[in-house]
């Protein structure tokens, strides 16, 4: 299982076995739901900076069952920042 995410012409999903390593930079994914790219963009950007200068603890994170890891997630942030940027004014959907 994961997360889905679509703004703009942006669909794509990660797995919920990283969800610890966004925990550790502050980021809660669902609470995004339904807030327009320019507002989601920000919050990103914050996690993103903390996400790579913690990138060593979060590799430690990775999922013993090998079902993502720090760089698939971290890659996954930057695509979704990118996207916002891109429709700042779509509202970002997340199941």
């Amino acid at each position: 299982m994961g997360w889905a995410v679509s703004i703009g012409d942006f669909d794509r999903s990660y797995t919920f076995n990283v969800a610890p390593m966004y925990s550790k930079v502050d980021l809660d994914i669902r609470s995004l739901d339904g807030l327009k790219g320019k507002y989601v963009s920000p919050v990103l950007q914050m996690a993103i900076s903390r996400f790579i200068e913690n990138y060593r603890k979060m590799v430690k994170l990775n999922p013993r069952n090998n079902w993502g890891d720090a760089l698939g997630a971290l890659l996954f942030l930057i695509r979704i920042f990118s996207a916002c940027k891109r429709w700042p004014n779509a509202k970002i959907r997340i199941t």
